[in-house]
């Protein structure tokens, strides 16, 4: 149902906050990520002006109280995670980016370094602990891309109110990361890898990362590879998210991509 509706989707609306440090007039303060792709957008306009890509400006508050459903429906949002769930919600009800965590295919020693558990029930956890002989795990949501569920948890955190919703968790054990690079990924192809966390000059392994996706195949077709390299020089998956509100860090991304990505996650919706 959904892939029919965003089938023609040729504009974008990309995200903006007024700073009143730089406000002047209607200037719009553009986030690093969103002036990159508004400048993208100019650059392919004014080399095809024949097939000229709309562009609108707006902010969190307008998408909930102002933007029309039937607007939104033609457009591809961009900008947080919190600015796209706002047209998801608005325009098919869905309320939450679904989280990849670690997929399918990836799981496993060879590319994860570690154990890991990709989804299972909180109370799952301390027995999950018990077997891995370990008193502390990686905890992340496995239902919300983006949630305060995020850290490392003793035994002891286990037996608070960590988890008020009752969600659904991804869990792994622990490993030490000297440097962490994103790598992003259209249709099976690497566009760009970047850096963004530990000693930029520890660099992945590239066969390591090349065999990474054509693991994943054609599970995904826009998305994000974050990889690290641990103390132990091994390169290991992060986690990977789809390409539909992710961080650049200076990253040169078609615009495609974005695109995909949207359309990408609305598909995801509506097979579950």
């Amino acid at each position: 149902m959904y892939g029919k509706e965003v089938m023609f989707m040729n504009n974008f609306l990309v995200q903006y906050e007024h700073n009143d440090a730089v406000h002047q007039g209607d200037r719009a303060a553009l986030s690093s990520d969103c002036a990159s792709v508004v400048e993208a957008i100019n650059a392919r306009n004014w080399s095809d002006p024949e097939n000229e890509i709309g562009c609108d400006l707006a902010n969190l508050s307008l998408v909930q109280r102002a933007y029309c459903k039937e607007y939104l429906r033609k457009v591809v949002p961009v900008g947080s995670i919190e600015f796209v769930e706002a047209v998801l919600e608005k325009c098919y009800g869905i309320q939450s980016i679904i989280p990849q965590n670690i997929p399918e295919p990836l799981l496993g020693h060879e590319f994860c370094g570690r154990k890991v558990v990709p989804a299972c029930d909180a109370g799952d956890i301390s027995g999950l602990m018990d077997g891995f002989g370990v008193n502390k795990v990686f905890i992340k949501s496995a239902e919300r891309a983006k949630t305060d569920l995020t850290g490392i948890y003793t035994a002891a955190d286990l037996k608070t109110n960590w988890n008020p919703r009752g969600e659904r968790v991804f869990v792994s054990t622990l490993v030490n990361f000297v440097s962490e690079w994103r790598i992003f990924v259209f249709r099976g192809r690497i566009v760009d890898a970047r850096p963004y966390t530990g000693n930029h000059l520890v660099a992945p392994d590239e066969g390591g990362i090349k065999k990474m996706v054509e693991a994943m195949g054609n599970t995904l077709h826009a998305y994000t590879l974050d990889v690290g390299v641990t103390d132990g020089g091994e390169t290991v998956v992060v986690e990977v998210h789809n390409f539909v509100a992710c961080g650049l860090y200076g990253a040169n991304i078609p615009l495609g991509m974005y695109r995909t990505a949207y359309q990408q996650e609305i598909a995801f919706h509506d097979k579950s």
